[in-house]
């Protein structure tokens, strides 16, 4: 789970003064019906967060401690505009195997005899090295081989290590559901402009999704000040998705006749 590892606030009177004023704007915004006019004050929403946030970037910094799996990982490096530290992968694939080194014998012989109770027990250990998604522990035909797999790719990472190979030839055989350890530095621009109002939404790829509604629950403890504006994109409003969800809805009142003309005023504003 993520861990909050440094904050530093410096919140002015005219700091909270323009939060307020934001918030008063994105509650008018949300009682609005009409498709036309939220379309034009969702959008009115956007630029006045964005210059708020540009405003007073500087006055807030949270440092979050999280994991990863290697596979998404590589997707956050390159979309994410969060400043982030990385663990270098040599160093999580040893912690890994040497995490999963003394369960190999209980994976292994659960495997075989299909033995789902002896798995169970140790899969809370197994999660501090892998991810585990839960829609596979609901499904024990499934489950039993996912670990069984990832486990053996390791032995045999450690098996080719020993032998002399290179590290670096080793890591083909590795699995990327493995735990990378992750830094992430948080301004106020990315808490609620940027990164995480994309990574809250329903179509976030889903172990980063997952995540990330974990560290709203710590930021919003730590900086309570934002909780309101700890929420999806969809908190402007409306939804730009094909679906919208409970996360909206939550929110606002929103039909899917309201979501398919504020759409439509969207595209037409585009034109």
């Amino acid at each position: 789970n993520p861990v909050i590892a440094d904050v530093h606030k410096d919140f002015t009177p005219g700091f909270y003064r323009g939060l307020n004023k934001l918030k008063e704007l994105f509650e008018k915004t949300r009682k609005i019906n009409n498709p036309e006019e939220l379309h034009r004050e969702s959008l009115e929403c956007m630029y006045a967060l964005k210059q708020f946030s540009n405003e007073y970037n500087e006055a807030l910094r949270v440092k979050i401690a999280d994991t990863l799996s290697w596979r998404v990982w590589s997707e956050q490096k390159r979309h994410s505009t969060l400043r982030q530290n990385v663990e270098s992968v040599y160093s999580a694939v040893d912690r890994v195997f040497e995490g999963v080194k003394p369960l190999w014998s209980t994976i292994e012989s659960a495997y075989k005899e299909n033995n789902f109770e002896k798995l169970e027990n140790i899969l809370g250990e197994l999660e501090k090295n892998i991810i585990i998604d839960d829609r596979l522990k609901k499904q024990k035909e499934l489950i039993m081989p996912y670990v069984y797999h990832t486990a053996k790719q390791l032995m045999f990472y450690g098996k080719l290590v020993e032998d002399g190979f290179e590290k670096r030839d080793a890591l083909y055989i590795v699995p990327k559901n493995i735990r990378v350890r992750t830094l992430e530095n948080y301004d106020l621009t990315n808490l609620i402009d940027l990164e995480f109002p994309l990574r809250l939404c329903n179509t976030c790829e889903p172990e980063r999704k997952a995540s990330s509604w974990k560290k709203r629950e710590l930021i919003s403890q730590v900086v309570p000040e934002l909780k309101y504006f700890l929420e999806p994109k969809c908190s402007v409003g409306f939804c730009t998705e094909g679906k919208y969800c409970s996360s909206l809805t939550d929110m606002r009142e929103y039909n899917q006749d309201l979501h398919i003309n504020t759409k439509q005023a969207m595209l037409d504003r585009a034109k």
